[in-house]
This record gives structure tokens, sequence and C-alpha cells, in this order.
């Protein structure tokens, strides 16, 4: 079936244009300074027969663009369709995984080059057999793309607020630690690791007196007293707040910080603090394993002396040794070096 009408689509036109240029755009090696996600890292090399998926998608809008050039309403209606749909599986995959918000752009484009073409369909003369069957089924395929970009998008706010330090930098630390003023073995790790830079602090309220005892903490620490004493002080004190107080808006902040980390430990599987999460080497670690190394090092060293000196002396010959064709004395890359 052929379109009735060959004007150019503009809106079509400019969208498919501006889709295909931030396509194009990624493929030179930029990134978005607000995609932050795991999915931006997990989804930016991602390719299908071994070419970039952003390539694959400035190839499809700028098959769109051709179609809004030569206005095929109708064609462009169902490609674009076609597109949207595809685009939800890819949805789906970030919902149940991690989101990207580079994908999650170019998912808002193509949903408004989808909508375009529709309108261009529907206002067209020619839309008498084509509009009134399929306008219900289009609607649909649109409210079922919203609904999972938003379930996406509020994976993107939930990864964007994660947890909140008390102390330490939360992207330098090789160690992050989940403690409750009211935890005795929560005291002992911050006896242990406070002040070491590696390290940050997350407070989690285990009980609802909790929050005014890191309240208390928060002000200790904010006068200088190491984190280890403030907590060791608020945990003495156990101060109480009244009603009001805990409606302020200073102590509903620190709550829902407070909740927050207590999602995330719950959410890696934990119902215990101190929660200890590792995130690379430390450096202690590091340490011990080098120490170790070189203990094992020696250890093999010195059996191997003296293995040397109990050893009989081989008798002289003039005669040059056997060769073993076994036997190499080389390493290379290709295999790996005898024992």
């Amino acid at each position: 079936m052929k379109d009735s009408s060959r004007r150019i689509l503009w809106l079509p036109l400019v969208l498919a244009l501006v889709g295909a240029l931030f396509c194009f755009w990624i493929t030179l090696g930029n990134e978005l300074t607000f995609c932050q996600t795991a999915g931006c890292s997990l989804y930016e090399d991602a390719t299908l027969g071994g070419i970039s998926l952003w390539y694959y998608g400035m190839g499809t809008f700028l098959a769109a663009a051709v179609m809004a050039l030569l206005g095929s309403c109708r064609v462009g209606t169902w490609f674009c369709g076609i597109c949207l749909a595809v685009d939800c599986l890819l949805l789906t995959l970030m919902i149940f995984t991690v989101p990207c918000t580079a994908c999650l752009t170019v998912a808002v484009l193509f949903a408004g080059l989808y909508a375009a073409y529709r309108k261009e369909s529907q206002s067209d003369a020619g839309k008498s057999s084509f509009g009134h069957s399929s306008a219900h089924s289009r609607s649909r395929l649109l409210l079922c793309w919203g609904l999972l970009w938003l379930m996406a998008m509020v994976q993107v706010a939930k990864g964007e607020m994660g947890s909140w330090v008390m102390q330490g930098k939360e992207d330098e630390a090789a160690v992050h630690i989940y403690v409750s003023p009211s935890c005795s073995s929560c005291a002992k790790a911050l006896r242990v690791f406070s002040g070491n830079i590696e390290v940050a602090f997350y407070p989690v309220a285990e009980k609802p007196e909790d929050v005014a005892m890191v309240a208390r903490a928060l002000e200790l620490h904010a006068q200088g007293q190491p984190l280890h004493l403030a907590m060791a002080q608020a945990f003495k004190e156990a101060p109480k707040a009244g009603f009001w107080a805990n409606c302020s808006p200073s102590r509903l902040l620190l709550r829902w910080r407070l909740l927050r980390n207590q999602a995330h430990v719950l959410g890696a599987g934990s119902q215990v603090v101190p929660f200890i999460e590792y995130r690379g080497l430390p450096s202690a670690v590091a340490k011990e394993a080098d120490a170790m190394e070189v203990a094992k090092l020696r250890k093999e060293a010195e059996a191997a002396m003296q293995d040397a000196h109990q050893a009989k002396p081989a008798p002289h010959t003039d005669s040059l040794l056997p060769l073993n064709p076994l036997i190499s004395g080389a390493c290379s890359g290709a295999s790996p070096c005898p024992e």
C-alpha cells in the first residue's frame, strides 16, 4: 500500500536526526556527565555480531529519517512501532539488571519518534483503512513502554541515592563498614578501623533509640572527636528525643539516610551488623599476602640450598651432557614455564 502524501514529515525528521547524532556522539567515546549508573558501564561496550549497539541505533534513526523525508507515514509508523517493541524488551532487561541513563535517553527519542509518526499517520487523508484498525494497539504499546521506562527510572533513582556515609570517602574507600551505635561488635570494628583512610563508615539504626544516638554522635564528631569515641559517648549518654524533635526536618532527613543504609544491608542479604564490604583488595590485606609470599619464597630457597649442600658432586666428564628435548629453559606467554 502506498502513502497518499509525499510531504516531508518535519517533526519525525528532527527527532530521527537528533537520535542519530546522539548515537554517533556516543560511538566517538563520549559519555553523559549524568550517566553515573552501573548500567552505563555495563552496556557501553555491548555488541551484536561484533558491532556496537550504538551503531544499530544510529542506523535505525537514519532509516526513520529517510522515511520522514519521503513522507512515508504508514511505513514509518510500523517501523518505529517495531523498534519501540524491541526497546520494551531492552527496558525489561535493564529493569532486571541495571539501567543505563544514556540508553533511557535513546528510549525517549524512540518513543517520541513513534508518537510523531503515529500522529502524522492519523492526520493523513488516506488513513481510513489503517488508522482506525490499529490505533488502539499502538496506544497500548506506548502505555507499555511508558510503564517500563518509569520502572527503569525508579531503578536509576535508587542507584543515585545509594547509601549515606558518615565518615570516609565512598568512592575511594576499599572497606565499607555498616555499624550501629548499640552494637558491641560494631564498637570493636570502630576502634580497630576508625581513622583509616581506606575505610568508610555507614550508620544503621537497629533500634528506634539508635537514631538519637547517631544524631548525638554526629554532633560530637563535628566537634572533633574521633568517630569511635563519639559513638561510644553517644551510647553512654543514650539521649532521648521528644515527639517534636523526632519530627524536625534534620531528624527526618537522618531517619531517611539511616533507612537507606539499612536497606542496603538487607538488600545484600545480611541480617546483622557490622556488615563489611570489601571493594578491591585493601592495602593491609595486600601487604599480608606479599609477606606470606616472601616467607614462602624464603622457605623454598632455604630448602633448595640444603638440598644443594647434601647432593653428591657429579663425576667429571669431558663429553657434553645430552640434551633432553622435553625440557625447556625459556618462558613465554604462550605456554607456562616448566616446574
